[in-house]
């Protein structure tokens, strides 16, 4: 079978065997020992739009194919979850070939809710699809969120609804998040105060570190070149307990 997809490295060819009685097995690091049930599965790494049987003419057999109805998402759990500064959100979707497009809605009264964002897809295996969205500008009251997919039909799909109270804000914020190339850091509560700042990315990378003596009410700390995604900025100040802070880089 030759399958293609809508860009130029979407091009697979994948050899099924057929040993009789229901025994089917396929090609990869060698071939597979049989497997009963005159069904097999085949996980694609993209989104089909062309297959062909044995275009090629490598066997001297023929055979025809038909597409069956595309089988729905499910959701599995969707979760949200309050940190200093900023909420987060989960959707858990089990595996299906084609990637849906996963948005986060979010809403101040539970009714009346608005389009956040793209979540993220952010782990595959065989069994589920874990997509992510942090809001690093909620409401500052209560938050309501939701994902929500369009299924096989054009229906949008949508997850139970989660409430969030008010997020907590730390003695220290970030005055201007999302940051370009300057940090800016509101340190008035430790005015007069040494504070260390760390910076990693959101795989635990070490990024830099500096530390201000006698800050101010405000510290500002210049960044290198950073590609766009979250970091984390780690404070920790003499005598004083640690503040993770999460921020985006535009």
């Amino acid at each position: 079978m030759h399958v293609k997809g809508p860009s130029a490295g979407n091009d697979t060819t994948i050899v099924f065997y057929d040993w009789g009685g229901g025994n089917l097995s396929k090609a990869g690091n060698g071939v597979i020992p049989p497997v009963s049930g005159n069904s097999l599965t085949y996980q694609l790494s993209f989104a089909p739009n062309w297959i062909r049987y044995d275009d090629s003419l490598k066997t001297t057999s023929t055979g025809t194919m038909s597409a069956l109805s595309i089988v729905d998402l499910k959701i599995l759990n969707f979760s949200a979850r309050t940190h200093t500064n900023f909420n987060d959100a989960s959707l858990l979707l089990d595996d299906n070939s084609v990637n849906a497009t996963v948005t986060l809605e979010r809403s101040g009264d539970g009714v009346n809710f608005e389009d956040i964002g793209v979540m993220v897809l952010q782990a595959s295996s065989n069994a589920a699809k874990k997509y992510l969205f942090n809001d690093l500008s909620p409401l500052k009251n209560d938050n309501y969120y939701r994902a929500k997919y369009m299924n096989a039909d054009g229906i949008f799909i949508y997850s139970k609804i989660v409430k969030l109270g008010a997020v907590t804000t730390a003695g220290f914020v970030i005055l201007n998040n999302p940051v370009k190339d300057l940090l800016q850091v509101k340190t008035a509560p430790a005015s007069g105060k040494d504070i260390l700042f760390s910076i990693y990315d959101m795989s635990s990378k070490y990024i830099l570190t500096r530390e201000v003596k006698n800050a101010g009410n405000v510290t500002d700390i210049a960044l290198p070149s950073l590609a766009p995604g979250v970091y984390l900025l780690q404070v920790n100040t003499k005598g004083g307990k640690t503040e993770n802070i999460k921020f985006m880089i535009n």
